[in-house]
């Protein structure tokens, strides 16, 4: 168990290297992305604008005022988180913020290669619009200051090019303006500067911060509130967000204000009633009792007791009449006014009124935020829901108002009867005692009602005076708290080197998914059980005999790995004919056979090699031979077995060329002359090596199956395809074919080809008993030529270091 999991494990490590190399070779398309991604990332980062985070937080308190002028501030609370957070999202509250901030204009200085930065309240100049004229938005004014007098002026959409004075006015249609001077920032160093202007549209400046501005929470069950908001000028968005809470608390101290303002003024004009009528009686009281000395009798003081409280009473039920009609008369001018006065203001403890008052402002503070967040003139349908709500409640107040104001009169007319009754008795006191009474009784009602309302009008003044909003500031919008966010229209470098890096990726993972070919020894073997005994590097020297003309080279190295495995298998000394074939033309199994027939020779062994591709004869090329006295003429009876056989210029091997190509090559090797040949040249030679034609184009070779000793099948690295593979399984399944191995022909072992197709330089295939090549020892071990090659060869050479 422990083996195979090593086993395992090793090949896991394999694999993982092969695809780190497969990586590597195209180290050059990794390192074209990550130039490309910071050339791109800096570029478009040149082009785009610091963006900063601005915060303010501010505190909603719970209405917990004194209870002046009897429940005055009842219906002014303001303490629903989630309302005042929608209130400071509203369109209508931003309306009120951009009429009092100077956003109307914004400008702009020119940068070569870089955005434009705003000013703000930065710029060497400012602009005077006439209020006139309707100017027009968002359309781009330049400016070029040549001196401290004089400004060139272009509007590229008017086609309009002028040179003007500062202070002189500018007019063109709906434009009509004058460029003034800045006392702080105009000096000598904006001449020559490029600068540019327009006027914003104040419905998309409302929707832009609008919909930038963020409001939370600051946490659960807190009742703070976060305010923030990002831009590219701090001091703008600063000076936005501290207006915007200015004019919040502002509205929501005027709201409060108001109730007790209303209340004021119902006071003063009841108490303007009583004035005069106080003055009068006092006036009448002190002249009677200059002019009489009449003191009041006993039954007299109890009837000036009994219709003094009597006539308090209808006082006071009157007064409480005059406000049910007040508040009747409001509901239905102002159906939308929340800053209604408290009955309590008069002294009613109407608490069925008070209850349906105060949902009747609760009510109507929702409908108004739920207003103020859609902007005018946008399609969007009245709250349904909210509006019924509001008008039952209504409803509701105005029915118990007319019943009230009916009970008030019923009450009223009572108390006049029993008025009435006392005035009978009042009438039998003597003349002048009814007469001292009836002033003084006059003058005590009227001046006990005006105490009564003085204390309330001083109550409800000082209510408003000591008034303080429900909100408080605890942090104002800052430079300190100043938070740097990235950039406007950038890109992060790091998303977009990623992107880039993903790029040769793909492009490794599409060439592998896509390719067919037959890249290293683990594809065949995935393939295929018939093992691989030799890998034979690519050619690079002239001649198709390296191993004869350069027997140090790389490749004479692996021939003799092959030699030495072929060696092992054909053990008996009659098991010496290897035939050598491949799938198709251009696999190199002529190479192979003529180098493996060669190196056979030169380790003193009398080697014949065959050349039995009669389709394409091209064996007498490497031997600068004519292609006359071959096996094909042979074959057919016009030379002998000794004229067939020729000696070459290489010690112990002899070739057997193909002859001129017959008709019928497929009869001629099937035939029993050919069988003949081979039993003779088994004999008299320690090998034959026979060159075979192609077995996925024609069968000659299956032909020799039964007096050939091993076949082997030649492919070749990143040419023969996989399904070559399979050609060869079928082969020998349908021919039972007892020996066959593979040799790997054309492997390239420079450093990035080996990275390429996934293995290291010096993690190679073995040959024999384990040489390697690539350490410097063979011949042929050169660096690449040419500037481009040098580098390549340079970088993957160090990394091959770093990864090995």
């Amino acid at each position: 168990m422990d083996t195979k999991t090593n086993e395992n494990n090793q090949q896991i490590a394999v694999l993982v290297k092969k695809y780190l190399f497969k990586g590597l070779a195209y180290w050059y398309l990794f390192l074209i992305a990550i130039i490309f991604a910071v050339s791109y990332s800096y570029v478009k980062n040149r082009y785009t604008y610091n963006t900063y985070g601005i915060h303010t937080s501010l505190l909603i308190q719970k209405d917990n005022t004194e209870d002046f002028a009897g429940g005055l501030q009842l219906f002014g609370s303001r303490s629903n988180l989630n309302n005042e957070m929608g209130y400071l999202k509203s369109y209508q509250m931003h309306e009120y913020v951009f009429d009092e901030l100077d956003f109307d204009i914004s400008y702009f200085k020119k940068r070569k290669f870089r955005k434009e930065v705003e000013l703000y309240k930065n710029s060497p100049f400012v602009i005077e619009l006439d209020s006139n004229y309707a100017q027009y938005n968002g359309v781009q004014v330049d400016i070029k200051i040549i001196d401290e007098n004089k400004y060139n002026l272009f509007i590229e959409k008017f086609e309009i090019e002028q040179e003007l004075n500062f202070n002189e006015t500018f007019e063109y249609q709906q434009f009509k303006f004058k460029l003034l001077k800045d006392s702080i920032y105009f000096n000598n160093s904006v001449f020559g500067g490029e600068y540019f202007f327009y006027k914003n549209n104040k419905i998309g400046i409302t929707q832009q911060y609008l919909g930038k501005l963020s409001v939370e929470p600051w946490g659960d069950g807190s009742t703070i509130l976060w305010l923030w908001t990002v831009g590219t000028v701090p001091d703008k968005e600063i000076d936005y967000l501290n207006k915007l809470i200015e004019i919040y608390i502002r509205i929501a101290l005027e709201e409060k204000n108001m109730i007790a303002i209303k209340t004021l003024d119902f006071i003063d004009f009841q108490l303007d009633n009583f004035t005069d009528s106080l003055k009068m009686a006092e006036d009448k009281l002190q002249y009677f009792r200059q002019n009489n000395s009449i003191n009041i009798s006993a039954e007299g003081e109890n009837l000036l007791e009994q219709v003094l409280e009597l006539d308090n009473s209808k006082k006071q039920q009157e007064l409480k009449l005059e406000y049910y009609k007040y508040l009747l008369q409001e509901l239905e001018k102002n159906p939308d006014n929340e800053a209604i006065m408290s009955p309590t203001v008069v002294g009613i403890n109407d608490v069925f009124l008070l209850d349906y008052l105060q949902k009747l402002s609760e009510a109507l503070y929702s409908k108004e935020i739920l207003e103020f967040s859609v902007r005018d003139g946008a399609n969007i349908p009245p709250n349904t829901i909210s509006n019924l709500e509001i008008e039952s409640i209504r409803n509701t107040i105005l029915q118990h108002i007319e019943q009230t104001i009916k009970y008030t009169g019923e009450s009223i007319s009572d108390v006049r009867a029993k008025i009435k009754e006392i005035n009978r008795e009042i009438y039998r006191l003597p003349i002048a005692e009814r007469q001292m009474l009836n002033i003084d009784r006059e003058f005590e009602v009227n001046n006990e009602l005006y105490n009564f309302l003085l204390m309330r009008r001083m109550e409800a003044g000082i209510t408003l005076a000591s008034n303080e909003p429900d909100m408080k500031i605890i942090d104002k919008a800052r430079h300190e708290t100043l938070q740097h966010k990235g950039r406007q229209g950038g890109v992060s470098f790091t998303k977009i080197l990623a992107i880039a890096l993903i790029i040769p990726i793909l492009i490794i993972v599409l060439i592998e998914l896509f390719n067919n070919k037959i890249v290293d020894k683990s594809d065949v073997e995935r393939l295929t059980t018939i093992p691989v005994i030799g890998s034979i590097t690519l050619n690079k020297k002239e001649g198709t005999i390296p191993v004869h003309s350069h027997p140090k080279a790389a490749i004479s190295e692996t021939f003799r790995a092959l030699r030495t495995n072929l060696q092992y298998i054909l053990m008996e000394k009659e098991n010496n004919v290897i035939a050598v074939t491949s799938t198709i033309s251009g696999e190199g199994k002529t190479f192979v056979a003529i180098n493996l027939a060669t190196v056979l020779s030169i380790s003193n062994k009398k080697v014949l090699l065959i050349g039995l591709d009669l389709r394409k004869p091209k064996i007498h090329l490497s031997f600068d031979m004519e292609n006359e006295n071959g096996i094909s003429p042979y074959l057919v009876g016009r030379n002998t077995y000794e004229e067939t056989i020729l000696e070459t210029k290489i010690k112990n091997l002899y070739l057997a060329i193909s002859g001129p190509p017959p008709p019928n090559p497929a009869e001629l090797i099937e035939s029993k002359k050919m069988g003949d040949f081979i039993d003779r040249a088994r004999k008299e030679f320690d090998y034959v090596i026979i060159d075979t034609p192609p077995v996925g184009i024609v069968t000659d070779a299956l032909l020799l199956t039964k007096k050939v000793n091993t076949f082997l099948y030649v492919i070749r690295q990143a040419y023969s395809t996989k399904n070559s593979i399979k050609t060869l399984d079928e082969m020998c399944k349908n021919n039972d074919i007892k020996s066959i191995n593979i040799a790997i022909n054309g492997i390239k072992t420079s450093v990035t080809y080996g990275f390429k197709y996934g293995y290291g330089y010096g993690y190679g295939y073995g040959y024999g008993y384990g040489y390697g090549y690539g350490q410097g020892y063979y011949d042929d071990d050169k660096k690449p030529e040419g500037r481009w090659g040098k580098i390549k060869y340079f970088i993957t050479k160090k990394l091959l270091k770093w990864f090995s």
